[in-house]
Protein backbone atom coordinates (compact mmCIF):
# COMPACT_ATOMS: atom_id res chain seq x y z
CA UNK A 1 0.00 0.00 0.00
CA UNK A 2 1.52 3.17 -0.82
CA UNK A 3 0.40 6.49 -0.46
CA UNK A 4 1.98 10.10 -1.43
CA UNK A 5 0.25 12.69 1.24
CA UNK A 6 0.92 16.58 1.80
CA UNK A 7 3.41 16.08 4.20
CA UNK A 8 4.74 13.42 6.93
CA UNK A 9 4.67 14.67 10.68
CA UNK A 10 6.91 12.31 13.54
CA UNK A 11 5.48 12.57 17.15
CA UNK A 12 6.84 11.94 20.26
CA UNK A 13 4.80 13.74 22.78
CA UNK A 14 1.02 15.42 23.20
CA UNK A 15 1.87 18.48 22.41
CA UNK A 16 3.24 17.21 19.15
CA UNK A 17 0.37 15.64 18.56
CA UNK A 18 -1.59 18.66 19.57
CA UNK A 19 0.41 20.58 16.86
CA UNK A 20 0.05 18.17 14.08
CA UNK A 21 -4.04 18.19 14.50
CA UNK A 22 -3.50 22.22 14.54
CA UNK A 23 -1.94 21.98 11.23
CA UNK A 24 -3.82 19.37 9.72
CA UNK A 25 -7.35 21.55 11.05
CA UNK A 26 -6.05 24.74 9.33
CA UNK A 27 -5.27 23.70 6.23
CA UNK A 28 -8.36 21.21 6.28
CA UNK A 29 -6.57 17.81 5.11
CA UNK A 30 -7.23 14.33 6.58
CA UNK A 31 -4.91 12.64 9.32
CA UNK A 32 -3.82 8.83 9.21
CA UNK A 33 -1.58 7.60 11.54
CA UNK A 34 1.04 4.68 10.83
CA UNK A 35 2.77 3.07 13.66
CA UNK A 36 4.78 -0.61 12.13
CA UNK A 37 2.83 -0.67 8.95
CA UNK A 38 1.94 -3.80 9.89
CA UNK A 39 -1.59 -3.49 8.40
CA UNK A 40 -1.48 -3.15 4.55
CA UNK A 41 -5.54 -2.21 4.86
CA UNK A 42 -6.38 0.95 2.43
CA UNK A 43 -7.77 2.56 5.68
CA UNK A 44 -3.72 3.76 6.29
CA UNK A 45 -3.82 4.95 2.84
CA UNK A 46 -3.81 8.75 2.63
CA UNK A 47 -3.14 10.74 -1.18
CA UNK A 48 -4.58 14.30 0.34
CA UNK A 49 -3.28 14.94 3.90
CA UNK A 50 -0.80 14.21 6.38
CA UNK A 51 0.49 10.91 7.54
CA UNK A 52 1.34 10.62 11.81
CA UNK A 53 3.97 8.38 12.29
CA UNK A 54 4.54 7.21 16.05
CA UNK A 55 7.11 5.39 16.14
CA UNK A 56 8.80 7.82 18.43
CA UNK A 57 5.28 7.44 21.09
CA UNK A 58 7.46 5.48 23.67
CA UNK A 59 8.21 5.44 27.32
CA UNK A 60 8.03 3.60 30.20
CA UNK A 61 5.06 1.40 31.28
CA UNK A 62 2.95 1.84 34.26
CA UNK A 63 1.25 -1.25 36.39
CA UNK A 64 -1.26 -0.83 38.75
CA UNK A 65 -1.13 -3.92 40.29
CA UNK A 66 -4.55 -3.69 42.85
CA UNK A 67 -6.21 -3.38 39.56
CA UNK A 68 -3.88 -5.38 37.47
CA UNK A 69 -4.15 -2.77 34.57
CA UNK A 70 -1.16 -2.02 32.73
CA UNK A 71 -0.78 1.76 30.46
CA UNK A 72 1.49 1.43 27.75
CA UNK A 73 2.84 4.35 25.30
CA UNK A 74 0.65 3.50 21.95
CA UNK A 75 4.28 3.86 20.01
CA UNK A 76 5.88 0.91 21.56
CA UNK A 77 5.79 -2.13 20.16
CA UNK A 78 4.14 -5.44 21.29
CA UNK A 79 7.56 -7.48 21.25
CA UNK A 80 8.76 -4.29 23.89
CA UNK A 81 5.20 -4.39 25.49
CA UNK A 82 5.00 -7.71 26.37
CA UNK A 83 8.93 -8.14 27.46
CA UNK A 84 8.67 -5.04 29.75
CA UNK A 85 5.46 -6.66 31.45
CA UNK A 86 6.67 -9.86 31.80
CA UNK A 87 9.97 -8.47 33.54
CA UNK A 88 7.49 -6.86 35.88
CA UNK A 89 5.39 -10.51 36.53
CA UNK A 90 2.41 -9.66 34.11
CA UNK A 91 1.38 -10.29 30.70
CA UNK A 92 -1.65 -10.14 28.40
CA UNK A 93 -3.89 -12.96 28.41
CA UNK A 94 -4.19 -13.51 25.14
CA UNK A 95 -2.15 -12.35 22.00
CA UNK A 96 -0.88 -13.42 18.05
CA UNK A 97 2.11 -15.14 17.26
CA UNK A 98 3.24 -11.72 15.03
CA UNK A 99 4.82 -9.29 17.75
CA UNK A 100 5.68 -6.08 15.49
CA UNK A 101 2.41 -4.63 16.05
CA UNK A 102 2.38 -0.92 18.01
CA UNK A 103 0.13 -1.02 20.85
CA UNK A 104 -2.29 1.82 18.73
CA UNK A 105 -2.16 -0.75 15.80
CA UNK A 106 -2.90 -3.62 17.82
CA UNK A 107 -6.16 -2.67 19.24
CA UNK A 108 -7.09 -0.36 16.08
CA UNK A 109 -7.44 -3.14 13.80
CA UNK A 110 -8.89 -5.62 16.40
CA UNK A 111 -5.48 -7.66 16.26
CA UNK A 112 -6.94 -11.38 17.45
CA UNK A 113 -5.15 -14.17 19.70
CA UNK A 114 -6.24 -17.91 19.73
CA UNK A 115 -8.54 -20.04 22.11
CA UNK A 116 -12.79 -19.81 21.28
CA UNK A 117 -12.28 -19.00 25.06
CA UNK A 118 -10.67 -16.12 24.55
CA UNK A 119 -11.45 -12.32 22.74
CA UNK A 120 -9.88 -10.33 20.99
CA UNK A 121 -6.92 -8.29 22.74
CA UNK A 122 -9.04 -5.02 21.93
CA UNK A 123 -11.75 -6.42 24.80
CA UNK A 124 -8.78 -5.80 27.27
CA UNK A 125 -9.27 -2.31 26.62
CA UNK A 126 -10.03 -0.23 30.41
CA UNK A 127 -8.70 3.09 29.22
CA UNK A 128 -7.20 5.23 26.34
CA UNK A 129 -5.74 8.85 26.14
CA UNK A 130 -6.34 10.36 23.02
CA UNK A 131 -5.89 13.51 21.05
CA UNK A 132 -9.38 14.64 19.34
CA UNK A 133 -9.65 16.15 16.32
CA UNK A 134 -10.32 19.59 17.96
CA UNK A 135 -6.92 19.04 19.51
CA UNK A 136 -8.40 18.23 22.96
CA UNK A 137 -6.89 15.88 25.24
CA UNK A 138 -9.81 12.80 26.61
CA UNK A 139 -9.84 9.54 28.64
CA UNK A 140 -11.94 6.97 26.94
CA UNK A 141 -12.88 5.62 30.49
CA UNK A 142 -14.98 8.36 30.73
CA UNK A 143 -17.38 7.88 27.98
CA UNK A 144 -18.76 4.41 27.44
CA UNK A 145 -19.28 4.71 23.80
CA UNK A 146 -16.07 6.07 23.35
CA UNK A 147 -14.45 3.25 25.13
CA UNK A 148 -16.22 0.79 22.99
CA UNK A 149 -15.24 2.80 20.00
CA UNK A 150 -11.66 3.10 20.99
CA UNK A 151 -11.23 -0.66 21.56
CA UNK A 152 -11.79 -1.13 17.51
CA UNK A 153 -11.27 2.69 16.02
CA UNK A 154 -9.84 1.75 12.74
CA UNK A 155 -7.68 4.62 13.39
CA UNK A 156 -10.82 6.74 12.96
CA UNK A 157 -11.26 7.89 16.87
CA UNK A 158 -8.59 10.42 16.89
CA UNK A 159 -4.74 10.11 18.06
CA UNK A 160 -3.95 7.80 20.43
CA UNK A 161 -1.40 8.24 23.25
CA UNK A 162 -1.46 5.39 25.48
CA UNK A 163 -4.19 2.49 26.28
CA UNK A 164 -4.71 0.77 29.33
CA UNK A 165 -4.91 -2.63 29.59
CA UNK A 166 -6.14 -5.43 31.96
CA UNK A 167 -3.33 -7.79 32.47
CA UNK A 168 -2.59 -11.64 34.27
CA UNK A 169 0.02 -12.57 36.19
CA UNK A 170 2.88 -14.33 33.50
CA UNK A 171 2.19 -17.97 32.99
CA UNK A 172 2.81 -21.03 30.58
CA UNK A 173 2.17 -22.48 27.70
CA UNK A 174 2.81 -26.16 26.45
CA UNK A 175 3.21 -25.84 22.69
CA UNK A 176 2.47 -29.01 20.42
CA UNK A 177 3.17 -29.45 16.90
CA UNK A 178 2.21 -31.97 14.74
CA UNK A 179 1.22 -33.02 11.14
CA UNK A 180 -2.26 -34.09 10.26
CA UNK A 181 -4.22 -34.22 6.69
CA UNK A 182 -6.49 -31.65 6.11
CA UNK A 183 -9.49 -33.96 5.95
CA UNK A 184 -8.72 -35.65 9.69
CA UNK A 185 -8.07 -32.05 10.82
CA UNK A 186 -11.42 -30.60 9.85
CA UNK A 187 -13.13 -33.72 11.27
CA UNK A 188 -11.75 -33.16 14.50
CA UNK A 189 -11.10 -29.45 14.49
CA UNK A 190 -14.35 -28.69 16.74
CA UNK A 191 -12.95 -31.07 19.62
CA UNK A 192 -9.38 -30.18 19.50
CA UNK A 193 -10.59 -26.36 19.88
CA UNK A 194 -12.44 -27.10 22.53
CA UNK A 195 -9.67 -29.23 24.58
CA UNK A 196 -6.95 -26.70 24.07
CA UNK A 197 -7.03 -23.47 25.48
CA UNK A 198 -5.35 -21.92 22.48
CA UNK A 199 -5.62 -23.77 19.40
Amino acid sequence: MQSTPQDILEISTIQDAQKAVSIAKKSKTPITTVGSTHSHSRLIQNNTGIIIRTEQLKGKITINTSDKVATLPSGMKLKEATKLLWDKGYAFSNQGDVDVQSIAGLIGTGVHGTGITHPSISTHVQDATIITSTGDIIKASENKAVLEATRLNLGAIGLIMDVTFAVVPIFFLHEQTWKQSTESLIEEVDTLARDNDHF
